[in-house]
């Protein structure tokens, strides 16, 4: 009966905590972080003031909870559909049709992590979201080490930068097409991430 007990509090816990984030989430892109506030966050979850503060002690917990679990889900994304003995130039398609899936399909999610770098948070939680992001990144960067070493061009290429080359091409391409840019074309985002990443590949070598 305890244990009954104890897994239907567990479960209505974790509900309560679905709930908050969810409502913050959608005042989040609606409103902005900076003029979102707690009262709003309880309205919108039905929930009282204490209700929501036994939860979380601030604003910036509940975001930096969201932006860790998207960062989560991303990775879950990419461990699932890359192959550990594919080669790096495979590599590179998989991890950008990866995050491709993953900003057709979670947009608004897409949208909030890319502002956790510049909305003040805490040093803690600004620290935990960035290793985060990071680790993310840093798939990125062994794919280009491989292919570097693969096609002997160490001594070319330092793979941090070219890692970042890389990756802010495709964010740039994901930020014009999120502005409506290519609405006013015949072009195809997907298309044009895969030509990007060929004229990055050819340049390299």
């Amino acid at each position: 009966m305890k244990e009954i007990l104890a897994r239907r509090k567990e479960a209505e816990r974790q509900e309560r905590i679905r709930q908050i984030l969810k409502a913050a989430g959608r005042l989040f892109l609606k409103k902005g972080y900076t003029n979102t506030t707690m009262r709003d966050i309880c309205l919108k979850a039905e929930l009282s003031t204490g209700a929501v503060y036994f939860y979380f002690k601030s604003k910036e917990e509940i975001y930096a909870q969201i932006c860790e679990d998207i960062f989560m889900y991303l990775d879950g994304m990419f461990n699932r559909a890359l192959d550990p003995d594919s080669k790096p130039a495979e590599r590179f398609r998989i991890l950008a049709d990866t995050y491709l899936q993953f900003y057709t399909e979670n947009r608004d999610q897409w949208v909030v992590i890319k502002e956790f770098r510049n909305i003040g948070l805490s040093a803690p939680l600004l620290d935990r979201l960035v290793r985060l992001d990071m680790a993310l990144f840093a798939r990125l960067q062994e794919t280009v080490d491989q292919y570097l070493r693969e096609k002997k061009l160490t001594h070319r290429w330092n793979s941090e930068e070219v890692s970042v080359a890389m990756w802010g091409s495709v964010e740039g391409l994901l930020d014009i097409h999120r502005m409506g840019f290519f609405e006013n074309t015949s072009l195809d985002l997907e298309e044009m991430i895969h030509k990007q990443l060929d004229i990055f590949l050819t340049g390299i070598r």
